[in-house]
């Protein structure tokens, strides 16, 4: 019982860590996401801080495995969509110069020259 009850203590502590530390990565790419489950965190965890009953808090701890795992994959998806944005504007920025000619060789877009004022 003695021994359980340090495992215990030090598995919800770790999970509460590791939570925190999830929705601090998630506020760098969606601050209100983030902010918004670090509240929820910190909430939960009160609400339950006194509980005793190691069946609710094995339900507790599955419950907040659940949640890291949620917040890990948004965060991994909302970097995904970040670096396909950054992506697709690279892609785009190689591409803006590429056939802005008119019909009659001159530029679409209003350029004029070949080279920076600074090479001539």
């Amino acid at each position: 019982p003695f021994h359980s009850f340090y495992s215990v203590t030090f598995s919800v502590l770790q999970l509460y860590r590791n939570l925190l530390k999830a929705s601090r990565n998630l506020t760098k790419v969606d601050r209100n996401l983030g902010d918004s489950s670090k509240e929820q965190i910190i909430t939960q965890f009160r609400v339950h801080k006194d509980e005793k009953a190691t069946p609710t808090i094995s339900v507790l701890i599955k419950d907040g495995e659940n949640h890291l795992e949620t917040l890990m994959q948004l965060y991994n998806s909302r970097i995904r969509a970040h670096e396909n944005a950054n992506e697709i504007s690279l892609h785009n920025m190689d591409n803006s110069w590429k056939g802005t000619k008119n019909k009659d060789g001159s530029d679409e877009r209003g350029r004029v020259g070949t080279m920076f004022p600074w090479q001539r």
